[in-house]
């Protein structure tokens, strides 16, 4: 670690033991004691610390947001959800209802991944997926029985 990260990295750590010891004070005086002082105070320490932690967020974002990309990539190609799906045997209705809600969420969350890191030809795929997905569910599992809200009295 270079001279300029070692003291930003001890500046930012007594900023944040600070801020933890004014809200420990804070937190510890009862409600009525008049400890408006102390969460002022912790407050003020958590202000100062706040554009510190930013700044580390959005330097971060982009390498968390690659790994999510790969990740979520992975384990689109090998289809694991589709592997999963065939898998499932005897009372499988139910099973096969969770898997296809779980793919569901791991599309729309790779979808928004993908729209973060503009990857175009991604999104599309994915979209197309995701609808793909919807229409299917909704034809293998019809809802039954349900009113429209707009016709439920109260």
């Amino acid at each position: 670690m270079a001279d300029g990260e070692a003291g930003a990295y001890r500046e930012f750590k007594a900023l944040a033991e600070a801020a933890d010891r004014q809200f420990a004070r804070a937190r510890d005086l009862p409600l009525y004691s008049g400890g408006d002082h102390h969460s002022r105070k912790a407050f003020k320490a958590y202000t100062r610390l706040w554009p510190r932690l930013q700044q580390d967020r959005r330097r971060e974002l982009p390498r968390s947001l690659v790994g999510a990309y790969v990740f979520y990539e992975a384990i689109h190609s090998r289809g694991y959800f589709g592997a999963a799906a065939a898998g499932v045997g005897g009372g499988g209705r139910h099973k096969a209802l969770l898997i296809r809600y779980k793919e569901l969420q791991f599309i729309s969350r790779f979808l928004v991944v993908a729209m973060l890191m503009r990857r175009a030809e991604a999104v599309d795929h994915l979209a197309a997926c995701l609808h793909a997905l919807v229409e299917e569910a909704k034809a293998a599992y019809p809802v039954l029985g349900i009113v429209p809200h707009c016709l439920v009295r109260v």
